[in-house]
């Protein structure tokens, strides 16, 4: 079904008019599921953007008002189908492998504990060397901000002390 319609921005061209009935008959056709108790379907206008239930004259008046929402392009609240993903079958280069050994893909291993440990030692020994190496006033480089809050704070009230 064409839905260059919902792009057309002059909502009184024929094209238009042409889409807002295709998609009228597609949602007066919908399941009843699809309905409110009313009898009303969901309204794809801009403003309602499926929110609201309406009856089919009013969703038409609110799609030339409005136009239709962005990216509604499959009416899925209307009832339309969302065709299936179609997976190309018995051709060779699309099989996977019944198992990892058909194809000598290498095999997941464990992670060894020791190694593990190695390398996470080296990364602490690593942050230890970084912050050691930049200190401002003697403290380290990742002094938290609430720490050099409190310097500060404790440095102003040490000056209005001895002002005062």
């Amino acid at each position: 079904m064409d839905k260059s319609w919902m792009f057309i921005r002059d909502r009184r061209s024929d094209e238009f008019r042409a889409g807002v009935a295709s998609f009228l008959e597609v949602a007066r056709n919908c399941p009843a599921e699809r309905k409110n108790e009313a009898g009303h379907i969901r309204c794809p206008c801009q403003r309602c953007a499926n929110r609201f239930y309406f009856s089919l004259e009013t969703v038409e008046v609110h799609l030339y008002k409005s136009g239709i929402m962005s990216g509604y392009t499959t009416w899925i609240s209307h009832g339309e189908v969302v065709p299936p993903i179609q997976f190309p079958r018995n051709t060779r280069e699309h099989q996977f492998p019944r198992n990892i050994h058909e194809h000598n893909l290498p095999q997941p291993s464990g992670v060894d504990e020791e190694e593990d440990e190695e390398y996470e030692d080296r990364e602490m020994e690593e942050r230890r060397q970084s912050q050691s190496q930049s200190t401002v006033e003697g403290q380290p480089a990742s002094f938290d901000e609430l720490e050099i809050t409190q310097e500060v704070l404790g440095h102003r009230s040490g000056d209005q002390m001895r002002d005062g």
